[in-house]
């Protein structure tokens, strides 16, 4: 099996018959419970060496939300459109992740996350069904990039419930 169909099968397992914008709906209930009490410091305290903190994850939800709408409405409206990956770490990187307000991120993913949950409620199964192609995943559907999302989501509540963890030496985590 190719990694890019790794990918989508461990998705579709994740979603294991759910509905996927109900979940994607959870999100930010979810992460507001996941970053609750932990202060400036914990926030910004890295899980490891070279890698990503709290903060950090929440900018990446944030800028990955962005991506997410142009890709979903892009698909809906276009006819098999060009999906273009991007590198998270050079954006955490060179777009200084760590200076973003969490504030300024939790309400650009909120907000965005409210309006494509909405908007994804009105679609019908024939535009759901409609394609894009990801350069590096290949053909995929408005309704596969909307399980990955959720799938996405799933994978960093984990990672902050693991730096969460580690922070509060299993205490209230």
């Amino acid at each position: 099996m190719s990694p890019q169909a790794e990918v989508h099968r461990k998705a579709q397992e994740y979603l294991a018959g759910r509905d996927v914008v109900a979940l994607l709906a959870e999100l930010p209930a979810k992460l507001e419970t996941a970053i609750k009490g932990l202060d400036f410091k914990m926030r910004h305290c890295p899980e490891a060496p070279g890698k990503w903190s709290v903060h950090d994850v929440v900018t990446h939800l944030a800028d990955c939300e962005v991506i997410y709408r142009f890709r979903l409405r892009a698909i809906a409206a276009e006819d098999d459109p060009k999906l273009q990956p991007f590198d998270e770490n050079a954006f955490a990187a060179h777009l200084h992740y760590g200076e973003t307000p969490l504030e300024e991120s939790l309400s650009v993913l909120f907000t965005l996350r409210q309006a494509n949950v909405r908007w994804l409620k009105t679609l019908k199964p024939d535009v759901m069904a409609r394609t894009g192609q990801h350069a590096e995943r290949g053909r995929e559907t408005l309704r596969d990039v909307a399980v990955l999302i959720a799938w996405h989501d799933a994978r960093h509540l984990a990672q902050i419930a693991r730096i969460r963890a580690s922070l509060l030496g299993g205490v209230g985590a």
